[in-house]
């Protein structure tokens, strides 16, 4: 489905400005649609109502304006039609305030149109979505038909004039200890109600009465922590499920400014392709996802969307972006038809003339059948489930391998692989060969046994004179025992004085053990000269 030829037409481009140098509204009326095929080449800005051949109309539902491009939305449907209807000529009416002139304000061509299924009982509905750019010169404020469609502002008065309130009046007169549904509740004392209580037209039971319900048929409680496991995986495989896969990850695509940008974001499910999903889960999908664009230059423009890259392609996924548009959360509800040619497997961004300098993201991106989105989750197949617990290894715990663990590829070391003839701490181990430190031999204890220990030095240098290195004399008396002094083998005598050197080497020849000072005898207040 692409409808890639769109216009504003000259009716159209009258009007705005009409609407501009007036300063009224610009009314949109209605979507008209006809099967007619536009030949190539044609003026489309010529279009008028006159060419809408065999057409439908539909009433406008919202109108959007950002950035001197305005958004148009409808509701189309297939009741009453008796035959498969193309919508290729889609055309946006509308007239300004105050005249009831209606015109075709802009046109968009399909080159691949959408096709409403023909009525058969089943209700079909399609939203298709109109986006025009005009001149940016023009203030003009758009507006959808007030006759089809009832305002907030007619809501409210007709609310006010029944005695209604708004949530916000109605939160200041509620007192802040009441119990509100939609919250959560806490009950800091008893409640006692005169009255059984009922939800959904049936009593909610006490607990006395599921206590002796329970006495009766000797109900054992449920795990808890398995009920709840067991819920989450059939909340994420049997209602809702996830066809694609991957979508955990973020996926992001950076603007080349071109037209028909394009780049993969995710796969369906199981290798299947689009014709694959019709066959198995029928007609009607939804495509649900967040996303954002940042731009460093803020330059934000362009458009992007989700597709099928191949048959089917495009369904409609557009968003335009804008300074004021620059994420949100997007909701697009398509069919697909039962053709073998849809063999499109995967996703993909579409994007056209988004700058060099916007990075777009798309994330919590969910694929589900029927019409209605619902919270993302992944597919069930990447869901660990409880009985993939047990092959998973635990921080806490014994974990039991079935085969050698490894690290950076190298297999760990198991206990029972150790060598035997390794030392361990904590028990005597024989060495038969050298022990070293730093490349030097360890000494033994039958290494040591020749030397003496430090004690055993200090008893021994007791009995020696220490003299002073610096002066070579002996800096403390000593006392010896007579006979115990020797010189050259010969005992100590006595101390002489003489007169001179000479008469004190004579001596000394003779009596060798005797020692000779020179000099006069000192006094006992006097020293030797």
């Amino acid at each position: 489905m692409q409808y890639n030829s769109k216009s504003l037409t000259r009716d159209g481009a009258t009007i705005f400005a009409q609407a501009d140098a007036t300063k009224k509204a610009l009314i949109v009326d209605k979507l008209v649609v006809s099967e007619r095929v536009i030949p190539e080449g044609t003026d489309i800005s010529t279009l008028s109502l006159n060419d809408f051949t065999n057409a439908k109309q539909f009433d406008a539902n919202n109108v959007s304006q950002s950035n001197n491009t305005f958004t148009v939305t409808s509701v189309v449907s297939n009741e009453g039609l008796t035959k498969d209807f193309s919508l290729s000529m889609i055309g946006v009416m509308g007239h300004i305030d105050g005249d009831t002139t209606q015109k075709i304000l802009a046109v968009a061509l399909g080159i691949d149109p959408f096709v409403l299924p023909a009525d058969q009982g089943t209700p079909f509905r399609f939203l298709p979505s109109v986006s025009i750019g005009y001149s940016a010169s023009q203030n003009v404020e758009l507006q959808v038909n007030d006759d089809v469609y009832i305002t907030q502002k007619d809501i409210d008065s007709i609310l006010a004039s029944k005695g209604y309130v708004t949530q916000e009046k109605l939160d200041e007169l509620l007192p802040d200890d009441i119990a509100r549904t939609g919250a959560d509740n806490k009950f800091t004392g008893a409640n006692s109600f005169e009255k059984p209580i009922t939800m959904q037209g049936k009593t909610v039971a006490t607990t006395a009465d599921v206590n002796a319900k329970q006495d009766k048929i000797g109900y054992t409680p449920a795990d808890d922590s398995k009920v709840s496991t067991l819920q989450t995986q059939v909340n994420n495989s049997a209602v809702g499920t996830n066809l694609l896969l991957g979508t955990a990850t973020p996926a992001s695509i950076t603007g080349n400014a071109s037209g028909n940008q394009v780049a993969r974001t995710y796969d369906l499910v199981g290798g299947m392709n689009a014709y694959n999903l019709y066959q198995k889960y029928g007609s009607w999908f939804t495509l649900s996802y967040d996303w954002s664009v940042t731009d460093t230059a803020s330059a934000y423009t362009g458009d992007m969307q989700q597709q099928f890259y191949g048959n089917p392609w495009g369904f409609g996924d557009i968003t335009t972006i804008s300074s004021s548009n620059t994420s949100g959360h997007k909701v697009t509800t398509f069919t697909l038809s039962n053709s073998s040619s849809n063999k499109a497997s995967f996703f993909d961004f579409h994007l056209n003339n988004v700058p060099t300098t916007s990075k777009i993201t798309v994330s919590n991106m969910k694929l589900e059948k029927g019409s209605v989105a619902t919270d993302w989750c992944p597919n069930p197949s990447e869901i660990l489930t409880e009985s993939d617990d047990s092959k998973v290894a635990h921080l806490s715990g014994a974990n039991n391998f079935d085969t050698v663990p490894t690290v950076k590829n190298n297999p760990l070391l198991l206990a029972s692989s150790l060598p035997s003839d390794l030392a361990r701490k904590g028990q005597d181990a024989n060495f038969t060969g050298k022990l070293q430190k730093s490349g030097v031999d360890v000494a033994t204890a039958a290494d040591l046994s020749s030397y003496i220990t430090k004690d055993q030095l200090t008893a021994i240098l007791k009995d020696y004179i220490k003299v002073d290195p610096n002066t070579g004399f002996v800096n403390k008396k000593v006392n010896f025992h007579y006979g115990d002094a020797m010189i050259e083998g010969h005992t100590l005598g006595w101390t002489e004085w003489v007169y001179d050197e000479a008469t004190a080497k004579a001596q000394t020849a003779l009596y060798p053990a005797n020692i000779y000072l020179v000099g006069d005898k000192p006094s006992t207040t006097g020293g030797a000269s």
